[in-house]
This record gives C-alpha cells, structure tokens and sequence, in this order.
C-alpha cells in the first residue's frame, strides 16, 4: 500500500494567498496543528498553528505574514510504513503527499492512519494474540511459523518491539483462532516463553455473551 492509496483528496487545501485566519479555521475544523500550503499545484509546505498564534494581524495572507513553511512530505510512491514512521518522527499531525514534481496530491493524518491499521485484517478478524519475550538472538520468525502452524493455527500478522530495560524484545502474534492450547504447548516445548495470550471475540459474541450472562443472572 503506497501513500497515494492512503492519501485524503477530499480535505481542502491552502493557498499562499488564502489568510490567516482562514488557515486557522481549517486547522481547528479539522483538528490538525498543521496544514499543507499550496501554490497552484506545487506544494508549498506546512503552516504550523504555533505560528500563526504569534501574529497579531490574522487578516494577512499567508505569503504575507512570512511565516515558515517547512517542506515536510512524503513521496506518492513511497510506502504506507514509511508514512507512519514519517508522522511518528516528526511529530507531526499530518503529513501531505506529493509526486516526483512535488505537485501536491493530498494529505495523510493521524486519524486516517488509524482507520488504515484498524481496518486491517490482524486487527478486525476474530482469533487471538500471544505475546513471546525472547533475546534478539533468538528471534527466528520462519521456526516459530513452523512451530505455530504445525498445530494448525495460522498466522495473520506479527508485531515487534524491544524492551530497553532488559534489552529483550517481545514478540505479538496474531492467530486465527481463539483456542490456541496446542500452540502454547508447541512453543513451550521448543523453549520458547509464551508470557500473555489474549482471545479476541467478534462485537457480536461479545454481546451475544453478555446477553447470556444477564439471562443467566435474570434466572437466579
């Protein structure tokens, strides 16, 4: 998935001759510290709301009031994780998107990063996650496949992060099924420390189980 895919093409742009105030009313209609400015097609940069509060004219046009407009986007070609990565470093609320003539092709926000990962199959299907700790050493993703499908569970997707304090990373699997008893029996043969597992139910088990359990208590 490249950044053109994610990019929002319906949300406005602004202009280099478009006020202030009006990069203002953008800014806090649609919940962002930054906006991208355009010059025609051409990308211009990033007005930061920061800024603008130090003016005391609003009225003047943003080429006017020489505000800094840093060039901080990301090519239409390049990957959604590098977007991601992108927004996290910068700490930025949005970040636009351009081609290699830095014609600009629309935005990508925190948000829309959001609903792209939330509407991903590892986090909307139903199954369970366990959670692995192990050195980086002994991090071989192709052997724990193995050993997780051997049981017959497959694997949707996987996650990594490194635990600073004890220089361990901790492994995040998400499986397609909720009984996963066989799995954590195959990895704790192979020595593997299977520390968490969660199961994840469907929003319509999930009422349905707390409608049972009402019944059940209605019935007492």
């Amino acid at each position: 998935m490249t950044a053109s895919e994610v990019a929002d093409i319906e949300l406005p742009y602004l202009e280099t001759v478009d006020t202030c105030e009006k990069a203002m009313g953008f800014m806090d209609e649609f919940k962002l510290s930054h906006y991208p400015v355009v010059n025609g097609s051409v990308f211009v940069g990033l007005v930061y709301e920061e800024d603008i509060f130090e003016l005391s004219d609003w009225g003047q046009t943003l080429a006017q009031s020489k505000l800094r407009l840093p060039s901080v986007c990301i090519l239409e070609s390049e990957h959604f994780l590098s977007v991601v990565h992108k927004v996290q470093t910068s700490k930025l609320s949005c970040i636009p998107v351009v081609d290699d003539k830095n014609q600009y092709k629309g935005l990508i926000t925190r948000e829309r990063i959001v609903n792209v990962f939330g509407s991903a199959s590892i986090v909307q299907d139903v199954g369970s996650v366990i959670e692995i700790d192990l050195a980086p050493n002994d991090y071989y993703l192709t052997e724990i496949t193995r050993i997780v499908e051997s049981t017959g569970v497959k694997i949707l997707g996987t996650y990594i992060r490194t635990i600073a304090d004890n220089n361990k990373i901790v492994l995040t699997i998400k499986l397609n099924k909720q009984e996963v008893e066989g799995v954590l029996s195959a990895l704790d043969r192979f020595g593997y420390n299977v520390f968490a597992s969660y199961q994840l139910k469907s929003e319509r088990k999930h009422i349905q189980d707390r409608y049972d359990h009402l019944m059940y208590l209605l019935n007492l």
